[in-house]
């Protein structure tokens, strides 16, 4: 990149980042993931940048961009990333293991020297 295109580019993010940070915020509804999705966006666009210019087709790409970027996340997105309205899991009335757990981990701890435990 040179830096005729150095400028392009840093002048496209100034005068396009606020839109495209609304935009994202829109589209995944938090603020640290919008930023995420704008800057992963940028990125993708510094990478074709020489070839978006010929086209003049820069604004356009960015939002395509943009969008397939945040649907690419939530398919990526697992399934133990989905919040749950309640609690799946139930709580253990004992925190503690089962006793001859402990009694072994109590003799293991008796037998090998504290310069290992670390």
């Amino acid at each position: 990149m040179d830096r005729q295109d150095d400028e392009g580019v840093t002048a496209f993010v100034r005068a396009s980042y606020g839109r495209l940070l609304h935009e994202a915020f829109l589209l995944c509804g938090d603020a640290g993931r919008a930023e995420d999705l704008v800057q992963t966006t940028l990125a993708k666009t510094v990478v074709v940048w020489s070839r978006l210019q010929r086209s003049e087709g820069i604004d356009n790409y960015v939002q395509r961009t943009l969008i397939n970027t945040y649907l690419s996340a939530r398919r990526r997105r697992a399934w133990w990333e989905q919040p749950f309205s309640r609690l799946v899991e139930r709580p253990h009335a004992n925190k503690l293991p089962p006793s001859h757990c402990r009694s072994r981990t109590s003799r293991a701890r008796r037998t090998t020297p504290t310069s290992d435990w670390t």
